[in-house]
């Protein structure tokens, strides 16, 4: 039990490192790394990554202007 919830916090990191990344909120703005992390941890079973990547896959930016809404505005 103690890995499984150990598993699901660093997937929730992954995904929200990513955001950081796309967005610049917090740090220098690399896209490709920030699309990168959620792709992570969409593989590895969050289903906000795989939400997201559904969503913004196939945009240009991978939904920059959005993850950067979403981290300032939440």
């Amino acid at each position: 039990m103690e890995d499984d919830c150990n598993d699901a916090l660093n997937y929730r990191i992954k995904y929200k490192i990513g955001l950081c990344l796309l967005s610049g909120v917090g740090c220098t703005q690399e896209i490709d790394k920030g699309y990168k992390k959620i792709v992570e941890a969409e593989s590895l079973g969050l289903p906000d990554a795989k939400s997201w990547l559904n969503k913004y896959r196939n945009k240009n930016d991978y939904g920059t202007l959005e993850a950067k809404k979403l981290l300032l505005y939440k």
